[in-house]
């Protein structure tokens, strides 16, 4: 052609994948093309499969399928008629309310100051039952599921005379309430048809600013109440509580954040929580990128050792070789969650705290917290953190270890609250979720072990303003707490071992996990696995 000749394109057909990644290259840097390029086999199977000739335009939705086939060109070769699909089928997340990076600086920076608190949670039939009891035992935080249809049945019509019934006994008590606002509902969402108000899977709302009505209308309601609100929970966990894209996702978590901003600019808004299995997901896929494969391989076996899908059953996750990590990885769910990271950690404008569920070994939550900052700060966000679901697990009810469990309970409590946490959630108070392999800090109405130590434990970190990891020894954990009667340290060791405690006191009172107290030189504290509380 004559237009080549001017161009001087007078090239072989290539007979190599070498040749034809060549000729590629040079069309990109010719044509100044930014766009990824894909070089077909030597078979030419894509273009066989696609049949593209001369050109045509197709779309690959994240489910891997074809939701838009053009025709051939050039007659089929219609870009307005794409750009209408693809208007139809994303989801543009909207922005948040435009609040400047400064005021959201210092609202992080006033809330790690603030207080940090111990809780626990019971399904919401059972709270008027544990409410009391929730209370002796030091429990100052819990959260409540309210769902759509259950403050508005109707469209404009409001009742919270179940909600306010039991969030002022909890308030009545001393229990401060978070509530994960779930979008169910039989007549403002798109999903199938709910049978009634705790259905529970979420599905988008047919109208994103009747949403807004709906988040405002409750946050202006329990304005002086409540000032924690997560938008769903675990959405990321395709149709377990939440069906829909994670672009649908994310712009109800930018609608519901400018939403209650508005409605009570002190409020704190949440994410839906990442889960346990998703945290384990990201950090092995972050090692296997990054060329430590048998790392990942250790990695997962450890995480998932008390968390396999038959957990409770005596049949606790393993992980043989590297391809079950690959497969793992590469499944459709994982890949999901990938996505879903990415777009949480990059709307992160949308919400003030990150939420965290976590039930892998307590030993992982440094890592955990190190590298979701670490994904934050990389994005320039400066988030707090809490866990709202965590917690001691087994592998099998017949090897129950009553008092691994209440060793396990402050362990975890104070790993999370050390590491920064303004508040770290067990789960979970009652024997409800025994059966998956969460075992209540009571059975029945007996507490067990775990309940005395967890009891300790909130008497003693409940209130805490700061934190400090302590660097006390190979086998030491530590962590110093201040409060308004003075430090705390809470520490144990892997192996027996006596310490010096740097405190600046001649004597310190050493408290152990079943209450038992006596005194000690901070020169010599001695230290086993299971944690004590040492202050002065």
């Amino acid at each position: 052609m004559k237009a080549n000749d001017r161009e001087g394109i007078e090239f072989n057909d290539p007979k190599t994948a070498a040749e034809r990644e060549k000729l590629a290259t040079i069309c990109k840097e010719r044509l100044g093309l930014t766009m990824p390029a894909l070089i077909d086999d030597m078979d030419d199977r894509a273009r066989k499969a696609y049949n593209s000739w001369p050109d045509r335009l197709f779309v690959i939705d994240k489910s891997g399928k074809i939701s838009y086939r053009g025709g051939v060109g050039p007659g089929g070769f219609k870009p307005e008629e794409l750009k209408a699909h693809l208007d139809k089928s994303v989801s543009v997340v909207p922005a948040a309310a435009d609040v400047p990076r400064s005021r959201q600086d210092a609202k992080a920076a006033a809330l790690r100051a603030s207080p940090r608190l111990v809780g626990s949670f019971v399904m919401a039939p059972s709270l008027s039952k544990w409410a009391r009891r929730m209370k002796d035992y030091g429990v100052r935080f819990t959260w409540l599921m309210i769902p759509w249809q259950a403050v508005e049945p109707e469209k404009g019509s409001f009742r919270f005379e179940k909600v306010d019934t039991t969030i002022d006994m909890l308030i009545e008590l001393g229990v401060e309430v978070g509530v994960h606002i779930m979008s169910r509902s039989k007549w403002a969402t798109d999903g199938p048809p709910q049978s009634s108000e705790t259905d529970a899977v979420s599905t988008p709302p047919k109208d994103l600013e009747e949403y807004g009505k709906f988040v405002s209308t409750l946050a202006g309601h329990l304005k002086g109440r409540v000032a924690r609100y997560s938008i769903e929970e675990e959405a990321h966990a395709d149709g377990i509580y939440f069906k829909g894209t994670p672009e649908q996702y994310m712009a109800m978590l930018a609608a519901a954040c400018k939403a209650i901003h508005e409605a009570d600019p002190d409020a704190i808004v949440q994410d839906a929580g990442l889960s346990s299995a998703a945290l384990g997901l990201l950090l092995a896929d972050d090692l296997f990128k990054a060329g430590k494969q048998a790392e990942a391989v250790s990695f997962v076996n450890r995480w998932f050792a008390r968390y396999g899908p038959a957990r409770g059953k005596g049949e606790a996750f393993e992980t043989a070789d590297l391809r079950d990590v690959e497969k793992l990885l590469s499944d459709p769910r994982a890949q999901r969650v990938f996505q879903w990271a990415d777009l949480l950690f990059d709307n992160h404008d949308a919400y003030d705290v990150l939420q965290l569920h976590y039930f892998a070994p307590w030993e992982q939550i440094p890592a955990v917290t190190d590298w979701v900052r670490g994904r934050l700060k990389a994005r320039g966000a400066d988030k707090p953190i809490e866990f709202w679901e965590f917690g001691y697990g087994w592998d099998d009810v017949k090897t129950y270890d009553p008092e691994a469990h209440a060793r396990d309970e402050v362990k975890y409590l104070a790993t999370a609250l050390g590491e920064g946490a303004l508040r770290v959630l067990s789960w979970q108070f009652d024997d409800y979720a025994a059966r998956m392999g969460h075992p209540g800090l009571f059975s029945s109405d007996v507490p067990r072990p775990a309940a005395e130590s967890f009891k300790i434990t909130a008497a003693k970190l409940n209130g805490t303003t700061a934190s400090e990891r302590m660097n006390l020894g190979a086998d030491v954990w530590g962590y110093r707490f201040e409060r308004k009667e003075g430090w705390v340290f809470v520490l144990w060791s892997a192996k027996p071992a006596t310490i010096t405690l740097p405190c600046g006191a001649t004597r310190v009172t050493v408290t152990d996990i079943k209450g038992r107290s006596s005194f000690a030189d901070p020169k010599a504290v001695d230290l086993t696995i299971s944690p004590v509380f040492v202050e002065k």
